[in-house]
């Protein structure tokens, strides 16, 4: 009777064992990555409105525009807007 019994103990730790590694498994396979910060911003039109939205105030900014090297970087480099065809 002896035998059994540890032979029934035996049994059950190597179920659990078997269902404790199983379980962390199954678990591995349900996570997924963190999504981007591009996706979680909404791609790229969310992102374009935030950033044009933002080189608006830009230009418009007094402390910027009285300085002489960001004056002479916009003189450089033709404005965004006047490439763009306008909608109609």
């Amino acid at each position: 009777m002896l035998k059994s019994q540890l032979f029934a103990r035996n049994v059950t730790r190597a179920a659990l064992l078997a269902l404790l590694l199983g379980a962390g498994s199954v678990q591995a396979a349900e996570v997924q990555p963190p999504k981007s910060l591009y996706d979680r911003l909404g791609g790229v039109y969310p992102i374009s409105v935030v950033v044009d939205t933002f080189v608006d105030l830009l230009l418009v900014n007094d402390v910027l525009n009285a300085n002489p090297a960001i004056k002479a970087a916009r003189d450089r480099v033709p404005a965004a807007r006047a490439s763009t065809p306008a909608a109609g």
